[in-house]
């Protein structure tokens, strides 16, 4: 049986523990809210715009007045992603007068099938000339140092005619037993079209796809394959989702301009013949990866985008208008 006296003393014991606890909580609070101020004040410091805690909270600094000024009057650089599935749109909002510089790098291709089919026949053909040539996996050998061996070219171009015919890809004759070989193979091995940078690939656009009738059915009739292309257009409220999938009214038409950007390009916004702006209204800039794009098809128009691989990356500029150009981003 617990006295008076030993339950007011456990009482007290009790609220003195739980005292202590309150003031180490309160403690520990004053020192993760000091360590966050400190953190935004160096922030706000840098000019950071807004600062992503987590997932579910950004903090963002509204600027006075005269540091939001100063802010749009120096130019404004961007570093941007350009996927290859369909047109990515920046967020990067110009005005009519700006100037805009683009310099892009990274590599695509627009023809995974190609390269497939590329890396298929020449596993038929490395395993022919492993066999034929016993050559040892161990050993120092390998297969193409033996595409131009006169005994192997028989069967060599016969299983490159399997493979291609497995491949849907026409067969190809012999070349004459007096000519090399190993030049003619090798180029009609390799991929009609493998990777390429931000000027597109070096063929003509009338010749670079095997069914020419798609190259007028680019986003940019005019331009090669896999180049890198901009348009302009006001903001819109499409998601993600109907942009990747060509959704009329959520990506630049055919009727609107296009311009090729490749590795290097420079511009005045809204002022060339072929766009001139008639109104004051911002556009956003838009970049994609040339290639074939039906229209036409309100089911699966992106159909040539879905093989595409690679990225390219792009530094944008834009300088405000009445602002002199700086030195230009490339060359």
């Amino acid at each position: 049986m617990i006295n008076f006296v030993e339950l007011l003393h456990r009482l007290l014991r009790s609220w003195a523990l739980a005292g202590r606890a309150f003031l180490l909580l309160i403690g520990l609070c004053l020192v993760f809210l000091g360590t966050v101020y400190v953190f935004l004040r160096t922030l706000r410091q840098q000019n950071a715009e807004q600062v992503e805690v987590s997932k579910f909270l950004t903090v963002a600094f509204r600027p006075d007045p005269s540091e939001q000024k100063e802010a749009t009057d120096k130019a404004t650089e961007y570093a941007i992603v350009v996927q290859p599935h369909s047109w990515e749109e920046t967020g990067i909002e110009v005005k009519r007068g700006d100037i805009i510089q683009i310099a892009a790098g990274g590599s695509v291709t627009i023809d995974m099938w190609g390269i497939n089919n590329y890396s298929l026949t020449r596993n038929v053909i490395d395993n022919t000339i492993i066999g034929k040539a016993n050559i040892s996996p161990s050993g120092k050998d390998s297969p193409e140092r033996h595409y131009d061996d006169l005994s192997l070219r028989d069967k060599i171009y016969e299983q490159l005619n399997i493979a291609r015919g497995l491949t849907g890809q026409p067969k190809l004759p012999k070349p004459p037993r007096s000519s090399p070989t190993h030049r003619s193979f090798e180029e009609n091995l390799k991929p009609s079209r493998g990777w390429t940078g931000p000027d597109g690939y070096s063929e003509s656009p009338s010749y670079d796809t095997t069914v020419h009738g798609r190259s007028e059915r680019k986003v940019d009739a005019s331009s090669p394959f896999g180049a890198l292309i901009a348009a302009f257009r006001p903001e819109i409220s499409c998601t993600p989702d109907q942009i990747s999938r060509f959704a009329p009214g959520c990506v630049p038409s055919r009727a609107e301009p296009k311009y090729r950007v490749g590795h290097c390009w420079e511009m005045t916004v809204g002022e060339e013949p072929q766009s001139k702006w008639s109104d004051s209204m911002p556009r956003r800039l838009w970049l994609i990866v040339n290639d074939v794009w039906d229209d036409q098809d309100d089911v699966f128009p992106e159909k040539f985008y879905i093989d595409n691989l690679g990225f390219y990356y792009a530094r944008v500029r834009v300088i405000p208008v009445g602002q002199k150009p700086r030195t230009p981003l490339c060359r």
